[in-house]
């Protein structure tokens, strides 16, 4: 699989968010790649909450990673540092091609990642629409301040 190297990173910066530092289980430090037709998805949870997102990406992949080790390992040192990264899955791990340097990480199988979460229906969550980030921001704003601290009180 081939992916830009800069978003890849900025993408798992965004979901390490979710990723637990030191969880119960080793799955909850995974984020799962899943590669196919030209689009790679990528996912974390802390079983809370889900975070998802996708990139353009040539190949096909599906593991699940440790999220902190690969944005570590693909981290760009510079400006300079553009390009594609490659990602190959062995047996029991998958190699990095970054910079003419390959690195190794160990895998778990997809299967191993935590199951998604539904609705009441049983069906997936769906997007319902898009707001541009500009006119979310400044709605988010403008209701802030109306917000309670008080806990007797929910925002």
């Amino acid at each position: 699989m081939r992916v830009d190297r800069r978003v890849l990173h900025a993408a798992l910066v965004e979901l390490l968010r979710v990723t637990p530092a030191r969880a119960a289980t080793p799955a909850l430090e995974m984020v799962h790649l899943h590669a196919s037709s030209d689009i790679l998805t990528l996912t974390t949870t802390d079983l809370k909450q889900r975070l998802s997102c996708q990139l353009p990406a040539e190949g096909d992949l599906d593991v699940c990673v440790h999220c902190k080790l690969l944005s570590q390992v693909i981290k760009p040192e510079g400006r300079g540092d553009t390009g594609a990264v490659e990602i190959y899955q062995d047996d029991e791990k998958i190699s990095v091609l970054a910079d003419g340097m390959t690195s190794h990480l160990r895998i778990t199988p997809a299967s191993d990642f935590p199951a998604g979460l539904s609705s009441k229906k049983d069906k997936p969550w769906e997007l319902l629409g898009m707001w541009p980030a500009v006119p979310l921001k400044d709605a988010l704003d403008f209701v802030l301040p109306a917000a309670s601290t008080d806990e007797s009180r929910p925002p």
